[in-house]
C-alpha cells in the first residue's frame, strides 16, 4: 500500500454520484413503471458500496500513517 492506492480509493468515494445519477436515469428515462422495491435495492446496494469504500481509504490511511509515509 501507498499513497498512490491512497489517493485511488479517494477517487473511487465520487463513482457515489455516478451510482446515483445510474438510479435516476432508471427513475426518470425508462418507460416502463419502476417499482419501489427495485430503487430502493439499488439505493441501499450504493449505500453499501460507499460505506465499503470509504472503509478502505480510511484503512490505508491508517497504515500510512503508522508506517510514517504520511504526516
Amino acid at each position: 500500500m501507498d499513497r498512490f492506492t491512497l489517493e485511488e480509493l479517494i477517487g473511487q468515494l465520487g463513482n457515489l454520484e455516478d451510482d446515483i445519477e445510474t438510479v435516476l436515469r432508471r427513475l426518470y428515462n425508462d418507460p416502463r413503471n419502476v417499482c419501489e422495491d427495485e430503487i430502493a435495492n439499488a439505493l441501499i446496494g450504493i449505500k453499501t458500496l460507499h460505506k465499503l469504500r470509504r472503509e478502505e481509504a480510511f484503512r490505508v490511511l491508517e497504515h500510512l500513517l503508522e508506517k510514517g509515509d504520511l504526516k
